[in-house]
């Protein structure tokens, strides 16, 4: 048991290096704000999604990705949204198969300081239709500022579109000191 604490701690760390990633190619290719906000800007409203579903034998499975706040600008959040299949275990299993339940959705804001939320699922989409999810969180944040996206109006069909997301092997694991530590 021990070991799977560890092991999720190195996750999030990764997660946490790969949201400030995800943030900062968002920046750069002006996919937030219009292409008017700073990199530093858009990594704050990234988040980490950390979900996990238990059986009665204390075996666990989880799901892990980035989500991104929503909101007024300005003002302080309370909805992140993820892909689907991020949350989809932690959100559907408990609900189908009674040896599951617990199923738990975390929101960090900092791996470094363990600064989390238990967060609900307030609509779902499974992967094999739109994979979307999108969560509440218990209050209203400013940990996360809402990012502002294109207005639709300069999209055209057959414009360049980026969907990203973690690349890697989750099973490699690595040590890295912290991401959200200046």
């Amino acid at each position: 048991m021990e070991a799977n604490k560890m092991f999720n701690k190195k996750i999030i760390v990764v997660l946490m290096l790969i949201i400030g990633f995800v943030g900062i190619v968002l920046g750069i290719l002006g996919l937030a704000g219009g292409g008017g906000m700073d990199p530093y800007e858009v990594r704050n409203g990234i988040a980490m999604v950390y979900s996990t579903v238990y059986d009665s034998q204390g075996n666990s499975e989880s799901g892990w990705g980035t989500g991104w706040a929503i909101g007024k600008s300005g003002k302080p959040v309370q909805y992140i949204v993820t892909n689907g299949h991020v949350v989809e275990k932690a959100y559907t299993y408990p609900r189908y198969d009674a040896t599951k339940f617990g199923g738990e959705i975390r929101v960090y804001f900092s791996a470094a300081e363990n600064d989390y939320v238990q967060a609900k699922v307030v609509y779902f989409s499974a992967s094999n239709e739109k994979d979307i999810a999108i969560l509440e969180l218990p209050s209203a944040t400013d940990k996360r500022t809402a990012l502002t996206l294109r207005d639709s109006d300069s999209v055209n069909i057959g414009s360049t579109a980026y969907a990203l997301g973690y690349p890697g092997d989750s099973v490699r694991q690595q040590d890295f000191v912290t991401y959200d530590k200046d």
